[in-house]
């Protein structure tokens, strides 16, 4: 996240002449695809029904990205564009407040951006005065409703997630080497076709995974044997398949391979660009032992 130079704290009157930049975000590719032309199209609106000078000199937006991490590459572009000076502008202007972030450092961006004399004018508050009493109140407010929104979505993935896995249903993702998807049924939710998949063994790949096994329990090795072992065996080069190591350590830990499927073991958490992997208590995992067939 680029950092915001330091300035002297704006004050916002409505009626002053303004140099605006909007941005849009939406947070899934189920969404409808137009959604952050529709967020630019209502602020324009608003700003014309309010009457006010302001000057909307450039538009960013970010699609199918979650409002957790700061990994958005149009967030970053305005970001860095205001820092640099290469666009000068007094005001941010966004739908919501989530729009902008969900993160736990949102009220940190808000308050970088307005160390640069940039406010954070949201369409939803009809673009209130953010530096007046009640206006920081609100600020306050959308930071904490921003994230619990974060904490409730998440608990609703995560319980659709866990539902699937006590049904033998893929929760989603790629599916583990050796592995592919069979479609098991589908269904119109929401006015959307939500699609049910079960693990089946990839005959390309499964014997594979046998072999890795074999080599593993009968000769004692470890990855890098087995890869070794493996790489040399002109059947794997054939199938177009490149073993590494690391890949091989991860199969022999999977309990996936036996059947069982451990979710919710650990999560991750955004740390600015990156992410890190937190173990999980185990009460909340969710474990099925005959969740497929093991390889």
């Amino acid at each position: 996240m680029p950092k915001i130079k330091k300035k002297k704290k704006s004050t916002f009157s409505p009626s002053d002449p303004h140099t605006c930049v909007i941005y849009g975000r939406m947070s899934s590719d189920m969404q409808n695809p137009g959604s952050p032309d529709q967020q630019e199209r209502e602020i324009r609106k608003k700003v014309n029904q309010l009457n006010v000078p302001w000057n909307i000199v450039k538009v960013y937006s970010d699609s199918a990205i979650s409002g957790r991490t700061h990994n958005r590459p149009g967030l970053k572009r305005m970001l860095a564009d205001l820092k640099s000076g290469r666009v000068r502008a007094d005001l941010v202007l966004v739908d919501t407040y989530e729009r902008l972030s969900r993160s736990e450092s949102a009220h940190d961006l808000r308050r970088d951006l307005n160390k640069r004399g940039i406010l954070v004018l949201t369409l939803d508050t009809d673009f209130a005065d953010p530096t007046s009493e009640m206006g920081q109140f609100r600020a306050v407010f959308e930071s904490v409703r921003a994230a619990d929104n974060n904490r409730v979505k998440a608990h609703e993935v995560r319980r659709g997630k866990n539902d699937n896995i006590r049904r033998g249903d893929w929760p989603g993702g790629k599916p583990p080497f050796g592995f592919k998807l069979d479609l098991k049924s589908k269904e119109v939710r929401h006015q959307k076709i939500v699609y049910h998949h079960r693990l089946v063994e990839d005959e390309r790949t499964a014997w594979i995974v046998r072999e890795i096994f074999r080599l593993a329990d009968q000769n004692g090795w470890g990855g890098i044997r087995i890869v070794e072992s493996l790489n040399r065996d002109e059947r794997v080069s054939s199938s177009g398949v490149v073993l590494q190591d690391t890949t091989i350590a991860r199969i022999l830990k999977n309990p996936i391979y036996i059947g069982r499927m451990e979710y919710g073991k650990q999560s991750r958490e955004a740390d600015g660009d990156a992410f890190s992997l937190v173990d999980n208590d185990q009460c909340e995992w969710e474990v099925n032992e005959t969740f497929c067939a093991g390889i």
